[in-house]
């Protein structure tokens, strides 16, 4: 039998952990937004810590959580060439809106995508960097396969001398893959200001 104190607590953490979620989320919807460019030169920091958990490392089910937990914890430390808090917690927050940005823009040419595998694909294209969302953003590429087309190339010109990364592998991770960047940026940020807390 768990005794009652235990239960207790066990009630009292759920409730503050809610409580904290709520207020944090709130928080968050309160900062102001990164200008577009500092968006993306965090973005590029971010993308080089995927390419090295996810790619490097092999850690294929957890190589973007430990991307983004990365970029805060070197920001904790603060390691050399390390983004502050701040902007690391409204780049968090900025992720969905601009992928979501994406999603008109990109509707009518992207086919043979459900509803959840075009989400997962527009929570992907922040990684292609600045240029490359502008150029999606302006439908130079009117077409799924000249976009396809236009990924690969971005894909290619990201990982150039690379020699331990297989571009296929990228491809199919910007093109195809569940990697859940928004809802992994958001949990880093929350842990991160427990740790400042502490």
């Amino acid at each position: 039998m768990i005794p009652k104190d235990l239960q207790k607590l066990a009630v009292q953490q759920k409730a503050a952990t809610q409580a904290y979620g709520q207020a944090f989320d709130k928080f968050l919807r309160e900062l102001e937004p990164l200008p577009l460019p500092r968006f993306f030169a965090i973005a590029k920091k971010y993308f080089e810590e995927i390419l090295r958990f996810h790619f490097e490392l092999d850690r294929k089910h957890v190589g973007v959580k430990h991307a983004a937990e990365e970029l805060f914890r070197k920001a904790l430390v603060k390691e050399e060439g390390h983004v502050k808090t701040e902007d690391l917690l409204r780049f968090a927050n900025q992720w969905r809106s601009v992928s979501h940005n994406l999603h008109d823009p990109l509707f009518d040419i992207i086919k043979g995508k459900g509803d959840d595998s075009y989400g997962d694909l527009l929570d992907n294209l922040p990684l292609l960097g600045y240029e490359a969302y502008q150029t999606l953003e302006r439908k130079d590429y009117g077409n799924m396969d000249r976009v396809k087309w236009f990924i690969g190339i971005t894909v290619e010109k990201l990982i150039r001398g690379q020699k331990r990364i297989d571009y296929a592998d990228v491809y199919h991770f910007v093109w195809n893959g569940e990697n859940y960047h928004s809802m992994m940026l958001h949990e880093a940020a929350e842990a991160h200001v427990l740790h400042l807390s502490e």
